[in-house]
């Protein structure tokens, strides 16, 4: 007696008169017939040897945004050892193993799924001068106001991406940010860094000086973010002569009108 194809025959049997003969099937075949044949008096066995034949999954199904692929090796699908390969549709990314196996107990290894392409928000994302934004698969498009200063961080016209590999955005801080308009006391108050519309660039700090005789309110520094800043304010003497303008070359003599 041989072994059956993809099984063998238990143990040593004697073949003798009134033993059995077992068979098992290699892991991912099924055992098709009787396990056991009994050797008779007439030294015949009492029925015909089983066979081992393949194990089956069911079939694959779908994988919502997905493209699966399985080789037909002898023009079986979903027989024990086949491979499905997964795949992605664009802006989609796998999460779990690509290749997926029927396994000798008839069931699919692990399915992964297909997940948006999601790297959260960026700093930015929400800035004040912003014109128009717009999301197209992995990239950000982003255009600025034209009508207010402002300035742009990340690319200079191009948009910012969603990279698959770390599922990060390309530029962490990607976006439109408006300068502050600065409303102060120019007769106590000088600035330095101000453009002529008095607009502080976002980011910076305001250069700015007092007369002599006021006392600065704030004691921190005051910055620009996004269009929001607080004011520069003072609290003056009595005496501080605030009638003009205050330069690098103005003084805080008292008013001519004022006696001493």
């Amino acid at each position: 007696m041989n072994n059956p194809r993809n099984g063998k025959i238990v143990g040593n049997p004697s073949y003798k008169i009134g033993t059995y003969i077992t068979f098992q099937c290699y892991t991912g075949y099924t055992l098709k017939g009787n396990s056991q044949l009994l050797c008779r008096v007439d030294l015949k066995f009492d029925t015909n040897p089983p066979t081992c034949d393949v194990t089956m999954c069911p079939d694959f199904g779908v994988i919502d945004h997905a493209r699966i692929f399985q080789a037909t090796y002898g023009g079986i699908e979903n027989d024990y050892g086949s491979v499905v390969k997964v795949t992605c549709e664009d802006s989609y990314v796998l999460d779990g193993h690509a290749s997926v196996v029927c396994q000798g107990d008839g069931t699919w290894s692990p399915k992964p799924t297909c997940k948006p392409l999601d790297c959260g928000r960026f700093d930015g994302m929400n800035s004040s001068c912003v014109k128009y934004s717009v999301q197209f698969d992995t990239l950000y498009y982003m255009e600025c106001k034209t009508d207010v200063p402002n300035t742009r961080i990340g690319a200079d016209s191009g948009p910012n991406e969603c990279q698959e590999s770390s599922r990060k955005w390309l530029y962490s801080q990607f976006g439109c940010f408006c300068h502050c308009k600065v409303m102060y006391n120019k007769y106590i108050v000088k600035t330095e860094n101000l453009d002529t519309n008095d607009y502080l660039q976002h980011g910076n700090d305001l250069k700015w000086s007092y007369k002599e005789g006021c006392t600065k309110n704030q004691t921190n520094a005051l910055r620009c973010i996004d269009v929001h800043i607080e004011m520069p304010s003072c609290i003056c003497d009595a005496n501080v002569h605030t009638g003009e303008p205050y330069t690098t070359h103005s003084t805080t003599n008292p008013s001519p009108n004022k006696k001493n």
